[in-house]
């Protein structure tokens, strides 16, 4: 180590020395920052693209004891108290429709009626008779 190099040694805290490595750190931080951003946004995609391909499938139903091709939710789980069948919606408490609606990133008010209506267009159902 030359003699430039010895006195450098002994001060690493000089602010010209030091930004660079906290700006370094800085960097660093903001890429895995990115990274798990971009990670949410891929698996946030993959549940709507699986989502679009339920809603397709449940937009053919005519009856309402057909089984319904359930949604994910968007961390990309299943729903828990997702309807089996497209009838079933009929027969959802609140709370279940609730905890539902919430979980497909639509939480809203309304009457137990209303929210039966989004539930079902949400979930791609054509008026089933």
């Amino acid at each position: 180590m030359g003699a430039a190099g010895r006195e450098l040694a002994l001060c690493p805290k000089l602010p010209a020395l030091d930004a660079g490595a906290a700006i370094l750190q800085e960097i660093r931080l903001l890429r895995e920052h990115m990274d798990r951003k971009f990670e949410i946004i891929r698996m946030e995609a993959r549940a709507r693209d699986a989502n679009n391909a339920a809603r397709l499938a449940n937009s053919t139903f005519t009856k309402d004891n057909q089984e319904l091709i359930p949604l994910v939710s968007l961390e990309n789980n299943p729903i828990p108290g997702f309807p089996r069948l497209a009838g079933g919606i009929a027969n959802m408490s609140r709370q279940g429709l609730d905890a539902v609606l919430e979980a497909l990133g639509i939480p809203m008010q309304g009457t137990l009626q209303v929210k039966r209506q989004a539930l079902k267009l949400h979930i791609g159902l054509p008026t089933i008779s």
